[in-house]
């Protein structure tokens, strides 16, 4: 447990009976998870998946930051090539999350939904939400709201998710960002182009491409090929389909 989250949380009177319990289903949860103050809005504790994802290395930096403070910090998404739609998706963040958070606290229930995050690397994370409230002794007021974040990105294919990266970024960065987020991207030397994606994916499925396409198939394979360090095209290719894309498009 974080020794300084803890006394946060002790000294919260309202929280104080909870505080261990809380703290420990915030830090031991696998994916992104956090608690925030219900009044303020302000971060209580937060689990390491959240903070390193901001870029921040600790998780007292999170503490006392409120989803505006996320979207207006330069380092966090400042330096990133981002298109205009990821600008939009900013800007309408912490109203977004005010609603969710209101929702929760009016009708002191559950409340899920599916979101789209970006990591400080500018990855793209899509997620099934879950915020639940957190309640008085009385059982009358919400005092706090936990977020549980499940990943569902590599539930889509792959060509779907190069759809959403192609949305927020400019295409060179999209299919970087892609590949990266792959985990494939050191084996290039080039960048595939577009059409050579799309290979790349169903080479991940094991598609065999219809007779009238083989022909246009094998010649961008050959252009893959060219575009990946000498002898690691076989181990590129283990690697990507080690990536379990289930191929359900949300």
């Amino acid at each position: 447990m974080n020794l300084r989250v803890d006394r946060l949380l002790e000294a919260n009177e309202p929280l104080k009976g909870v505080s261990a319990a809380l703290s420990d289903l915030v830090e031991e949860s696998p994916h992104i998870a956090h608690l925030k103050d219900a009044q303020t809005k302000k971060m209580i504790c937060a689990n390491l998946n959240f903070v390193e994802k901001l870029g921040l290395e600790q998780n007292e930096d999170i503490m006392g930051l409120t989803v505006n403070d996320f979207c207006t910090r330069e380092d966090i998404w400042g330096a990133k090539k981002f298109s205009a739609a990821f600008s939009e998706w900013k800007k309408a963040q912490p109203a977004l999350y005010e609603k969710y958070d209101q929702q929760v606290i009016h009708t002191k229930r559950c409340l899920s939904d599916q979101t789209t995050f970006f990591t400080n690397e500018g990855l793209i994370l899509t997620q099934h939400m879950l915020k639940k409230p957190v309640l008085n002794e009385d059982n009358n007021k919400v005092i706090a709201i936990y977020t549980y974040n499940y990943e569902t990105t590599f539930q889509r294919s792959l060509s779907d998710l190069f759809e959403l990266y192609q949305k927020y970024y400019q295409e060179e960065d999209a299919i970087q960002n892609l590949l990266k987020h792959l985990d494939i991207d050191s084996y290039f030397t080039d960048l595939p182009t577009r059409h050579e994606m799309q290979v790349l994916f169903a080479m991940h499925q094991d598609i065999c491409p219809e007779q009238t396409q083989t022909e246009n198939i094998f010649t961008r394979e050959l252009a893959l090929r060219d575009k990946v360090t000498a002898g690691y095209w076989h181990e590129m290719l283990t690697r990507l389909r080690a990536v379990p894309v289930h191929g359900a498009s949300e």
